[in-house]
């Protein structure tokens, strides 16, 4: 049995721009907390079981805007605080050149539980793990809809060339409070997403550590409510590319 804790903290420091006649930008910030363990099972020579705890603990900034009664338009900076959680099991195992496997991920975020089931199959072309790949299919039922339905559907691989490990992934479909391998990394931002890719560097330094570096390309849809004079007015929805590029170093004790 093997053990995985990861306590990461994000602390972006952001703008926001307001447009009410005079523009206005005004700095906000946003903590998130993140505290991952899972532990991993082997039962046999070719029985895996994995059960990982994810959980966030955030803060944030939100502007609140509206009229006053002589037409004046005010706005304010107010704190938010949330809290996500997201409970995985996963079991796989391997025949030959190919390891199939399934997940199973529950979960409250955003104030929205859900449930999510993937399958996958790894294909390994020199029956070794120097060189794989992942097609993997995602369902999911949650408060909107209460039947299972297709969610995503993602295929990813990898190569290890001496010390230089190389990973690539890529994700299309509904991705709205999106959970993905091992329950490791969620989508817990407003809004959704359609496609995402990820690609991943890592250079083992030694033993016990690596150093990694991560490319992510993700599509963002956001959709706001407009009021006027206390109605609802109309919607309008953001639609946005976000890239990130982070670097990090990871060991094990």
């Amino acid at each position: 049995m093997t053990i995985t804790k990861d306590c990461p903290f994000i602390y972006p420091p952001n703008f926001h721009f307001l447009d009410w006649d005079t523009h206005a930008s005004s700095p906000i910030r946003i903590n998130q907390f993140q505290y991952f363990m899972n532990r991993v099972w082997v039962i046999g020579k070719k029985l895996n079981i994995s059960s990982s705890l994810n959980l966030i603990f955030g803060s944030g900034d939100l502007y609140s805007g509206w009229l006053n009664r002589d037409s004046t338009k005010y706005f304010e900076l107010s704190g938010i605080k949330y809290t996500d959680a997201v409970l995985s099991t996963a079991i796989w195992s391997n025949f030959g050149n190919f390891a199939p496997g399934l997940e199973l991920n529950v979960g409250d975020v955003n104030g929205s539980k859900f449930a999510q089931m993937s399958a996958w199959i790894t294909y390994y072309p020199l029956a070794n793990t120097k060189l794989y790949i992942t097609p993997r299919v995602y369902f999911k039922t949650g408060t909107e809809t209460a039947s299972l339905g297709w969610n995503a559907l993602g295929v990813s691989g990898g190569i290890q060339l001496g010390k230089v490990h190389l990973n690539g992934q890529y994700l299309l479909g509904n991705m709205e409070n999106f959970v993905e391998s091992a329950g490791y990394v969620i989508s817990n931002f407003p809004g959704k997403s359609e496609s995402k890719f990820t690609g991943s560097l890592y250079f083992h330094l030694g033993k016990k550590s690596q150093l990694v570096f991560r490319y992510i390309n993700q599509n963002v849809i956001e959709q706001y409510q407009v009021y006027k004079e206390g109605e609802k007015f109309n919607s309008l929805e953001y639609n946005y590319l976000k890239q990130t590029i982070t670097t990090g170093i990871s060991w094990n004790f």
